[in-house]
């Protein structure tokens, strides 16, 4: 080997040395300040007013990317970079005065929410849909009693019906339409929004929801079970429900049949009448490229659900970047900074791990439910509740603990 090729690979490694011992002294464990990611690595949540964020949308140099809650109010026409998506805001219901003495007949009962769903068809409100039935097109489970939805512009038949009287002109087109006496009533029409429906149900306490609680025939139990007058109707619901609770059928057949039968019960008094729902419309920006590329809301609670916060994806950016929303309502507790129990956008999303199995929720219990397995009655005690099976200590009686609420229970 030349002399001169030991040399420059001597002379090398001593440079390649003295390089490796010359520099400053480093501590291991520096990051990256955010790590590449499908999501967002920044949230900002800010409570907006309806004007304010119309306005924000416009913001070309720190866009508003979706406003959670509530649609913007824009003094014109929407910008056409947004675009909307609906979901199921709330259910509008007639009950029937039990102490009223004109509504003491079935077919008078039937006759007076006939008269309410005409009022509110007649009235035309753009987000207001009149469907006089407990499951809508926003359940899952919808297309097992469309042939059981009654037309939602009836034909009223006023004989003998008199004149009708309201607690209170609450609800679409019914101001002035009806006399409004809030001690001597035949109908109460209310909005019953859904965090109180599943409230009820079991879908906002701190436990597992039930599998059911987005389900139609589970939600119109909740609503409707409480005003049942008829004593054999309100033993029949509560036999249906628990049937359906305890997966007591054979096949998929039998338990559409025993859904079906249970809306029936609940249906067939007329004391509350299922007059339509509103719709909850929420705006995102569709912006190029300031805006959202990917994105998912939930049919019943919208961008108010984990859901969202997993799949929605900026455009400009390949990964991460800085998502910024706005709410419709201030903060109603102390425990969650978003927004309180009904705005839990992060909340939710920090409840389950990010690429968790979304539960199904309409199999057998035992193959692909596996939260609905862990929970059991308790035995010698059919009126006490529920317990689960995999959390501390068994669970109390009351509805507003119990994984699955007893029979009985449900909005008033």
């Amino acid at each position: 080997m030349p002399a001169w090729t030991s040399i420059i690979r001597i002379r090398e490694g001593a440079v390649a040395a003295a390089l490796f011992c010359a520099g400053p002294a480093t501590q291991a464990g520096h990051e990256l300040s955010y790590y590449p990611a499908f999501y967002p690595q920044e949230i900002r949540i800010e409570l907006l007013d309806a004007e304010a964020a119309a306005n924000q949308f416009a913001n070309t140099a720190d866009p508003l990317h979706a406003y959670v809650g509530a649609a913007p109010r824009f003094a014109g026409a929407a910008p056409a970079h947004l675009k909307s998506i609906a979901s199921l805001r709330s259910f509008i219901v007639a009950s029937a005065n039990p102490h009223s003495p004109r509504l003491q007949t079935r077919d008078a009962r039937c006759r007076a929410s006939k008269r309410i769903i005409a009022a509110v068809a007649a009235a035309k409100e753009a987000d207001a849909v009149v469907h006089p039935y407990p499951v809508t097109p926003y359940h899952a489970d919808y297309l097992g009693y469309v042939d059981l939805v009654p037309d939602g512009n009836p034909a009223t038949d006023d004989e003998g019906g008199g004149e009708l009287t309201l607690k209170a002109a609450a609800g679409p087109g019914l101001k002035g339409q009806f006399r409004v006496d809030p001690a001597d009533w035949d109908v109460a029409v209310d909005e019953i929004s859904m965090p109180e429906v599943l409230g009820k149900a079991g879908g906002m306490n701190p436990w597992p929801a039930p599998p059911w609680v987005k389900e139609g025939w589970f939600q119109a139990y909740h609503l409707q079970r409480a005003t049942l007058g008829d004593p054999a109707e309100r033993e029949r619901a509560d036999e249906l429900y628990r049937r359906l609770t305890h997966d007591e059928f054979t096949d998929v057949a039998e338990r559409l049949n025993l859904e079906r039968g249970l809306l029936t019960a609940l249906t067939r008094g007329c004391e509350r009448v299922i007059v339509g729902y509103r719709v909850r419309r929420e705006f995102y920006s569709d912006d190029f490229s300031n805006g959202i590329e990917n994105i998912l809301a939930d049919s019943q609670s919208g961008f108010n659900s984990p859901v969202f916060v997993r799949t929605v994806k900026l455009k400009d950016f390949p990964w991460n970047g800085w998502l910024r929303l706005g709410i419709a309502e201030r903060s109603a507790a102390a425990w969650n900074p978003v927004a309180g129990r009904r705005r839990r956008v992060l909340a939710d999303a920090a409840q389950q791990p990010m690429g968790a199995k979304p539960r199904r929720s309409r199999s057998r219990r035992g193959s692909d439910r596996p939260a609905v397995a862990a929970y059991s009655r308790r035995r010698g005690d059919a009126a006490a509740g529920y317990r689960c099976d995999r959390c501390r200590g068994p669970r109390q009686g009351r509805d507003d603990q119990g994984v699955v609420p007893r029979p009985g229970v449900g909005v008033p």
